[in-house]
């Protein structure tokens, strides 16, 4: 859940054990998020007693005796204006992500690192639905190396057929997730989305482990862009926003989910600039999609 600063030799060093660094940790990231910390707040989390609590507080004072002070009338420590993170090391992504967990039910307020949970909504998401049992069986055989033999239904056909697969890998592309398998029938490897899986008959010890797929092998390097139609600031709120350099940035995607990334951010290189009036960034080298790429609708 949290990136830790304080690395195992400094804690040995220290005398520190693992389970005192994360509440150090915790302590790290109520002040820097929140300005303040109790001891209540060690307690009701780790279900650690008082006195432990105070150890806790006097062992991170020791240790960072510029970074908090104690407000006798309201019982806490605050952060100070010296503050600077020891144990823990702060990224939006990671206090996002815990709103995100909350606000969609994954975790509770109480299990979040997070006091004070600002409001927050997120749209709904379409989940697709996968059955336990289908994933279960795709696992073991991830773990197993065998073929299924699935019932599975494709969007360019309309009806479900039955047909071996060797599954090698599982993707998500922002939507749903996929085995990336060769699949038998069509001699060649494809992404399977598994909510399409009707059903699996069958298991055997896998008959495709000599064969590779170059197109999962292989990552491509795209380079994105402000659109070149946007006014400067408005350029150098999209640089800094998706944290570009030098006016791009690069981003590495396998050969085979290509299609699904270009496709998520509107980046599908055959549209021209010019008809790109609400695409905030842009492929800025469209010369490094291979000659042999499909768009794949979702």
């Amino acid at each position: 859940m949290w990136t830790v600063k304080y690395d195992k030799k400094s804690r040995m060093d220290e005398g520190i054990r693992w389970e005192a660094s994360k509440r150090l940790e915790f302590i790290d990231f109520r002040l820097y998020w929140e300005g303040r910390v109790n001891r209540g707040d060690l307690t009701d989390f780790f279900g650690i007693s008082i006195p432990q609590a105070s150890n806790d507080l006097s062992k991170y004072q020791e240790l960072a005796p510029r970074n908090l002070d104690y407000d006798r009338s309201g019982k806490f420590y605050f952060a100070t204006q010296e503050f600077k993170p020891v144990f823990y090391e702060p990224t939006s992504d990671d206090y996002l992500s815990q709103l995100k967990q909350i606000s969609s039910g994954l975790i509770t307020q109480n299990e979040s690192i997070i006091k004070s949970v600002p409001d927050t909504y997120l749209i709904p998401v379409l989940e697709r639905k996968l059955p336990n049992d289908t994933l279960k069986t795709i696992i073991h055989s991830l773990k197993n190396k065998t073929d299924l033999n699935v019932f599975y239904q494709s969007m360019s056909r309309q009806d479900p057929s039955w047909r071996w697969i060797a599954p090698k890998s599982l993707a998500y592309d922002g939507f749903r997730w996929h085995i990336r398998s060769y699949c038998f029938t069509r001699k060649d490897f494809r992404d399977f989305a598994i909510g399409r899986i009707w059903e699996i008959k069958a298991q055997r010890p896998t008959e495709a482990e000599e064969k590779e797929d170059n197109e999962w092998n292989t990552f491509i390097t795209l380079k994105i862009g402000p659109n070149p139609n946007l006014s400067e600031n408005q350029k150098n709120t999209i640089e800094m926003e998706y944290g570009m350099e030098n006016g791009f940035k690069e981003v590495y995607v396998r050969q085979s989910l290509l299609s699904y990334f270009l496709r998520r951010y509107g980046l599908d290189h055959k549209c021209a600039q010019d008809e790109m009036a609400g695409q905030h960034i842009v492929l800025l080298n469209a010369e490094s999609i291979p000659d042999n790429y499909k768009p794949i609708g979702f």
